[in-house]
């Protein structure tokens, strides 16, 4: 059984601030808290199938955070599938999930009416830019999920949204959903717009309390020239929303943090209630050392050699290699030399005691694959 991480803060955070950087790992790691709870299936490539039956991003809730809209999954395995890779629909329609080494708060499109509000799992690169063409995309509407729009920000069960064949109609009458963000710049988002979705009126005119009365301008510009009148607008000018101390409202906006280990406990003090704590580590694979580090994992005996290195990695939270200690490799162990055979002549010898195979010494930021 795995022991709670104690250790980790003080290995990891002691030359950084807390909660700040993201660790790094191996995908054995991802390996070692998936299998549980699923199978690994080969056509292509190596594809996720969690055991029970299962539509992503349909039990949880959406939080909007400092990088966007992130899905908070209800699943043990939501930490990885909703954020790293993507998931995608076979066509005996079942779920599987492909994974990479890039991490999102979420890898979605989103498309809405005005009473609904959709999204699909769908492909994109770093930058969260979607990476398929619009007529994959569309091409099959069960692969769309739609919830309405006032309980996008609250927990929801799959029970309380539409997928399947009769997503169909809702993504006809759908149109795209993006929205800017300001924060130091503006950033263009895909997604509902914050203030929307929480209910949280915008003003655009913070400054201006009151309508200008109406002006009169006198344009010369030949004998046909006319006076021009500027209306004042109607009604009293947009103000901000407040609450009752007087400061504008503003949807609740995540900070994401980064922990340092799965099994890490979280006691930063004081707790803030907008932190937003995730295990997001990075991989030191890209999406086919992923596929290899499957491969291997399906090898017994170098899953077997690589038990002591992922336990190390889930312990600490990162690979952590002392110079001091032999490492493991992913290699099968090597045969055992022949004992010596007995002559009718000569008494057998007993076999000597053979030295182990002294390991080839690595560097210490060596990093296998």
């Amino acid at each position: 059984m795995l022991r709670t991480l104690i250790l980790a803060g003080t290995l990891l955070l002691g030359a950084a601030a807390p909660f700040t950087e993201r660790t790094k790992t191996d995908f054995d790691t991802f390996l070692q808290l998936l299998n549980p709870y699923g199978k690994w299936t080969k056509e292509t490539v190596w594809l996720y199938e969690p055991f029970e039956p299962y539509v992503p991003m349909t039990e949880g809730r959406w939080l909007y955070t400092d990088f966007g809209w992130y899905w908070q999954g209800q699943r043990p395995f939501s930490w990885a599938t909703d954020h790293y890779g993507v998931w995608l629909l076979g066509t005996d329609n079942i779920w599987r999930w492909k994974p990479d080494g890039n991490w999102q708060p979420a890898k979605v499109e989103w498309r809405g009416t005005p009473q609904m509000i959709g999204w699909r799992p769908t492909p994109t690169n770093r930058f969260g830019e979607m990476t398929e063409p619009e007529a994959t995309r569309y091409a099959r509407p069960e692969e769309w999920i739609f919830l309405p729009r006032e309980k996008l920000t609250k927990t929801f069960m799959a029970t309380e949204v539409v997928t399947g064949l009769v997503s169909k109609p809702i993504l006809e009458q759908s149109e795209s959903i993006n929205h800017t963000f300001v924060s130091w710049r503006e950033l263009d988002r895909n997604g509902p717009d914050p203030f929307d979705a929480y209910g949280v009126a915008k003003s655009f005119l913070a400054e201006q309390t009151m309508a200008p009365p109406a002006q009169t301008l006198n344009i010369s510009g030949g004998d046909d020239a006319s006076p021009i009148i500027v209306a004042a607008p109607a009604g009293p000018a947009p103000i901000h929303a407040t609450n009752d101390h007087g400061k504008e409202k503003k949807p609740p906006i995540y900070t994401v943090m980064s922990l340092p280990s799965y099994y890490f406990e979280v006691k930063p003090n004081p707790l803030k209630p907008l932190d937003l704590y995730v295990y997001r580590p990075e991989l030191f694979q890209d999406a086919e050392g992923i596929q290899r580090r499957i491969d291997v994992w399906h090898n017994p005996p170098a899953r077997k050699a690589n038990r002591e290195k992922v336990s190390r990695v889930l312990e600490h939270g990162t690979l952590i290699i002392d110079g001091s200690t032999p490492t493991t490799t992913n290699s099968a162990p090597e045969a055992p030399a022949p004992a010596p055979t007995a002559t009718t002549s000569t008494p057998a010898k007993p076999a000597e005691k053979s030295e182990p195979a002294t390991p080839a010494s690595k560097p210490a930021n060596f990093r296998s694959k």
